[in-house]
């Protein structure tokens, strides 16, 4: 597992790189005390599932989270042994596994955690001696009430040794080790007092380092805001400049529109100075039409009337021949009514004659 900024002379902070003006707080309860860290180093791992209700044995796969500051898995019914792994967190401040069903012994190697400074394995079912020496001297009896199957230092009753022979500590032993937890909380305060005033002065620093970086993210904004202004004043003379095109371009438009006007006003005028004349040529035309029409009436009636005076006048012919073929005919009725007059005439003197020749024989 690689812990960012693990070999780095620097400490490194959560959103040191992304964000300049938010920074991220965190309130954490650790070695039985609730810090509240203004920034959150990057190296800070912290597991907290207190209070749920797992169940099952605590896994050997704790053992590779090597950069794991503090581990709170208390209140719930996790059983079992405390895993060997658990002694490969080397940089494990606090650890509280307390309120379980965890049974069998505390292993000597859990001394090795030399950074442990909080451990609670109160309320288990945890058996044999409590390991000696390192961090294990530094612990209290309230990390191990409720074990009743734990015995030794710094429990305030003795269950007695290994061999079941009863073990006594003097006075004098139990102010030394009074003394020795003492300076060694000291020098931890020390060592916490330190490390505060490091954070305070990086702190310090970061914060000049976020004020400069703050003037120049002004600046640049100010640089911005200035282009910005720039490119919107650019912006509007485009906008102008197309406007005044567009305007342009409206009023050759409606000089267009007003010439197409005035051509097809004259096209109007044209075709009807066209039509006009045209229906002066078909009045003309008719007036003609009529003309000759009349002149065809009038040579008709002309030929008409010739006609009928040639009938009249044939007409009289006629009637003269007939008059005069009836004067002839006349003239012939009257010769032949003379001639037959003169034949009975003649007959009748025949006869007379022919009687007197009669009367002459006779």
């Amino acid at each position: 597992m690689k812990i960012i900024g693990e070999n780095s002379g620097t400490r490194e902070y959560i959103a040191n790189r992304y964000s300049v003006f938010y920074v991220n707080t965190l309130i954490v309860t650790t070695k039985g005390l609730d810090l509240e860290l203004p920034r959150v180093l990057t190296t800070e791992v912290n597991i907290n599932l207190s209070r749920n209700r797992f169940e099952g044995y605590l896994s050997s796969i704790i053992g590779d989270l090597i950069g794991l500051h503090s581990l709170n898995l208390s209140h719930n019914g996790l059983e079992g042994i405390i895993p060997a792994s658990l002694q490969y967190l080397s940089v494990l401040e606090s650890l509280d596994l307390s309120s379980n069903k965890i049974g069998s012994e505390i292993q000597q190697q859990r001394a090795s955690l030399t950074f442990l400074a909080v451990l609670n394995l109160s309320h288990n079912h945890l058996v044999g001696c409590i390991p000696e020496g390192k961090q294990f001297d530094m612990f209290e009896n309230s990390s191990y009430q409720g074990n009743d199957g734990l015995r030794g230092l710094p429990l305030s009753k003795d269950f007695g040794g290994d061999d079941g022979v009863p073990q006594s500590s003097t006075l004098k032993e139990e102010k030394e080790e009074k003394k020795e937890k003492k300076e060694k909380e000291k020098k931890n305060k020390e060592k916490k007092k330190e490390e505060k005033e490091e954070e305070k002065e990086e702190e310090k620093d970061k914060e000049k380092e976020k004020e400069k970086k703050k003037e120049k993210e002004k600046e640049k904004e100010k640089e911005k805001e200035k282009e910005k202004k720039k490119e919107k004043e650019k912006k509007k003379e485009k906008k102008k400049e197309k406007e005044k095109e567009k305007k342009k371009e409206k009023e050759k438009e409606k000089e267009k529109e007003k010439e197409k006007k005035k051509e097809e006003e004259k096209e109007m005028k044209k075709e009807e100075e066209e039509e006009e004349e045209e229906e002066e040529e078909k009045k003309k035309k008719e007036k003609k039409k009529k003309k000759e029409k009349k002149k065809k009436k009038e040579e008709e009636e002309e030929e008409e009337d010739e006609k009928e005076k040639e009938k009249e006048e044939k007409k009289k012919e006629k009637k003269k021949k007939k008059k005069k073929k009836n004067q002839k005919k006349k003239k012939i009725v009257v010769k032949k009514k003379k001639k037959k007059e003169e034949e009975e005439e003649e007959e009748e003197e025949k006869e007379e004659e022919e009687e007197k020749d009669k009367k002459k024989k006779k």
